[in-house]
């Protein structure tokens, strides 16, 4: 562009298309033309998720990894780092892996082979013993006789995480919550209630000192009796039983 004296943008959006044209072709000078206007015809696409997450180190020449020791050294290196992007990745976008595979390149063939258990957690410990399983299962085929010249630790089989309103444990903690509460207020109604006197205050009707006669209480039955229950009240929440404390 330094034959046209075109250092910017704005010197190269003074040129027409037909201009452009005559300079570059049709195709290239429609492109120009446009770039240089801010003008991209391209319709908007929605942004796809990543489908896999991986961690990888590669060791040319003297480097080989010939030793299954050293390839645990660096099976646990990748690990850490594979567990942080899978934090990552669940804190950005609410998704873990499933399945986890490690590959080498080994004599300039490359060897892959998935975990034999599914990734339930994603620490960088259930990643590092996942994946050293499989590398020992690797050299044990190979009779030991690998020459590691590249190592990676790919997750992949993303799902969608649960959210924390949305899991069961959640509902019936809130649920347990309400049931508490309410039983605590019934404890508590009852625990303040006042038993009826069986004898009331006297009046006497002359100005001489009253004494109450000695009398025995009325008998009444047992339904006509305030008294409190001594029982506690329990309630079946889920598969626990819960008693509120007196």
């Amino acid at each position: 562009m330094k034959e046209y004296n075109v250092n910017t943008v704005a010197d190269l959006s003074r040129f027409s298309l037909e201009k452009l044209t005559g300079m570059f072709g049709t195709n290239t000078a429609q492109w120009i033309f446009d770039a240089s206007r801010g003008i991209h015809n391209d319709p908007v696409k929605q942004k796809l998720l990543m489908s896999s997450v991986g961690a990888g180190k590669t060791f040319p020449g003297p480097a080989t990894l010939r030793k299954i020791e050293t390839v645990a050294h660096y099976i646990g290196l990748l690990a850490q780092e594979l567990h942080e992007r899978l934090t990552k990745l669940r804190e950005s976008h609410h998704q873990r892996a499933t399945r986890l595979t490690v590959h080498m390149d080994s004599n300039g063939t490359n060897i892959s082979r998935t975990c034999d258990s599914p990734l339930l957690e994603c620490s960088d410990r259930e990643i590092s013993t996942l994946a050293l399983q499989t590398a020992k299962r690797l050299f044990a085929e190979a009779n030991n006789a690998i020459s590691v010249a590249a190592l990676y630790l790919i997750a992949d089989k993303l799902v969608p995480m649960a959210k924390e309103s949305d899991k069961i444990t959640t509902w019936l903690q809130r649920k347990k919550k309400v049931a508490i509460d309410h039983l605590e207020a019934i404890e508590d109604a009852t625990d303040n209630s006042e038993l009826t006197p069986l004898v009331s205050e006297l009046e006497c009707s002359t100005g001489e000192e009253c004494v109450p006669p000695v009398t025995s209480p009325p008998v009444t039955s047992p339904l006509e009796t305030p008294i409190k229950c001594a029982s506690k009240r329990r309630l079946w929440i889920g598969d626990e039983l819960y008693t509120p404390d007196t």
